[in-house]
């Protein structure tokens, strides 16, 4: 489905034949709207890098490795890479001399983080590796590296007592880590709206799906966490950056169109997608500036020592 005017979208949204047909597109992994599920095609992992990393993460990469920078010739990991937007800003800065290795559970995300790595031509970097496996049980040696990140993938990890205890374990004597999660869903505007459409017109369950993300919005729990662990010299920080959509449509075609949310979506009634659809664009007409849609979107970033 192409985005066109609001008009065709609330009928494409309210068809159920082209919810069916939507079903079929792009899944958006929980890192931005919890939908439940990791697992990812080929072709979603492409949605995800042409349409999610440009509007969120390439702002964000950036971010958070300078808040625990690493330097020229240290061995980075890349925790929950997805496709690759903090893998290539801590390659920059490592540069011909240093290490970088990433880690995904996701083949398709893999896959996608090397074809858009090797087509950039701004990078150079001694050595880059990918492998797909688990963060509760790395495949990594104790000491490995000199830095960690991992960017708005904590909340998607099985157990993240122990993928903590992974992270203190590959890192180096004083090798630091930075790991971040999203802030409260309330100061993030347009999931915020997203989420509390879903609750008063297609399900509460729908509507869990999209707070899930933002489950990890304490960061006085989230710095007891890295505390418990064992790690030193914690700094917990708060930061916002603005989400950038091309429109309204696009934001709802993204994480709605191309999600699991569609499976809730097909078993409302004709009369509720239409509510749905219509509450967001009301709600979020506030937010729209010449360059689109945009919105503030909050996140916590924790930075510790070994």
């Amino acid at each position: 489905m192409k985005v066109g005017s609001w008009t065709s979208l609330r009928s494409a949204l309210c068809g159920k034949e082209a919810v069916e047909e939507i079903q079929k597109s792009a899944y958006v992994p929980s890192s931005v709207a919890p939908l439940g599920d990791q697992q990812m095609t080929g072709n979603s992992a492409y949605f995800y890098e042409r349409e999610l990393v440009p509007a969120i993460f390439d702002t964000w990469a950036p971010v958070v490795v300078d808040f625990a920078p690493c330097n020229a010739g240290e061995a980075i990991l890349d925790l929950a890479c997805g496709t690759g937007a903090v893998t290539h800003v801590a390659a920059q800065r490592v540069g011909i001399t240093g290490e970088v290795v990433a880690l995904d559970i996701n083949g398709a995300m893999l896959a996608m983080a090397r074809t858009s790595i090797s087509n950039r031509k701004d990078l150079s970097t001694g050595r880059l590796e990918w492998h797909e496996g688990d963060a509760c049980t790395m495949p990594f040696p104790d000491n490995s590296f000199d830095v960690i990140y991992c960017a708005f993938g904590f909340h998607l990890f099985s157990d993240r007592t122990a993928s903590l205890r992974e992270m203190h374990r590959v890192l180096k004597v004083r090798g630091r880590m930075a790991l971040s999660v999203w802030g409260h869903i309330e100061r993030s505007p347009g999931f915020h709206v997203l989420a509390g459409a879903l609750e008063r017109h297609i399900s509460a369950e729908a509507s869990g799906k999209v707070r899930a993300a933002f489950g990890l919005h304490d960061s006085a729990h989230l710095r007891t966490m890295v505390d418990d662990i064992g790690f030193q010299d914690i700094a917990v920080q708060t930061q916002v950056r603005n989400a950038r959509f091309r429109s309204v449509e696009h934001f709802v075609q993204t994480c709605v169109g191309g999600s699991r949310l569609n499976a809730h979506l097909s078993r409302a009634d004709h009369a509720a997608r239409g509510r749905f659809v219509d509450e967001i664009k009301k709600i979020l007409l506030r937010h729209i500036t010449p360059e689109g849609l945009t919105f503030p979107i909050e996140a916590h970033i924790a930075r510790a020592k070994k």
